[in-house]
């Protein structure tokens, strides 16, 4: 019997062993869906493809993810609460003001800042104190640095140094840093990949994106 099992787990090895719906990932295709894939119907009524969105891509589809997030309802509800409370109504499509407000700087320096979508984990509001991030180009580049590809290379290491450091701020050259002077030199974004190998190594950008995915 064991011997039995044996054979059919080798056979199963790297069999998908469910099959579960991506929360907001739609595939679009030119034809009809089932010219490329059989198709599951689970009980929620939403025909599901038999393959992931790598397989997508390497066949030429394109995978569109249309995500939720419930941070949002929160942001009215308070801007409800406000209004019957204080009688204050409260824009909140003021981007340009909230990235000056001062209020809105400190407490994101300080790490404070629980309950906001995708900087509220302990170990962002460390790198965000680390940082003393004051600008909307420091934060979007926190959040990038954070990933572990980035942090395992040394890099959110090295970007934090030279964030403090400008002595630190080295280019290797010239269109290193017309390409990256706002990250200090350090290839932050995936696109800076993608821009490095189109200029340096003559690659189209389809090319370079292909390299950065590798």
């Amino acid at each position: 019997m064991a011997k039995l099992i044996r054979e059919f787990s080798v056979l199963m090895h790297d069999f998908p062993h469910h099959l579960s719906i991506h929360a907001g990932g739609v595939i679009i295709s030119e034809k009809p869906i089932v010219c490329y894939t059989a198709l599951n119907h689970p009980p929620k009524g939403f025909p599901v493809t038999q393959f992931s969105m790598l397989e997508s891509e390497d066949i030429g589809l394109y995978k569109y993810d249309i995500l939720s997030q419930r941070g949002l309802g929160h942001i009215r509800d308070t801007v409800d609460i406000v209004k019957k409370n204080r009688g204050i109504d409260i824009d909140i499509h003021q981007i340009k003001a909230f990235k000056k407000d001062e209020k809105i700087k400190e407490l994101i320096r300080n790490g404070r800042c629980m309950g906001c979508f995708y900087v509220e984990s302990p170990a962002m509001r460390m790198l965000l104190k680390k940082l003393q991030v004051d600008t909307y180009i420091q934060l979007v580049a926190a959040s990038s640095i954070i990933r572990p590809g980035v942090a395992r290379s040394g890099m959110m290491r090295e970007y934090i140094l030279r964030t403090h450091d400008p002595a630190r701020r080295t280019y290797i050259h010239p269109v290193m840093k017309e390409l990256m002077e706002e990250t200090y030199g350090i290839m932050v974004y995936q696109e800076d990949v993608i821009k490095v190998a189109h200029h340096f190594a003559g690659l189209d950008l389809s090319e370079a994106d292909v390299l950065r995915r590798g």
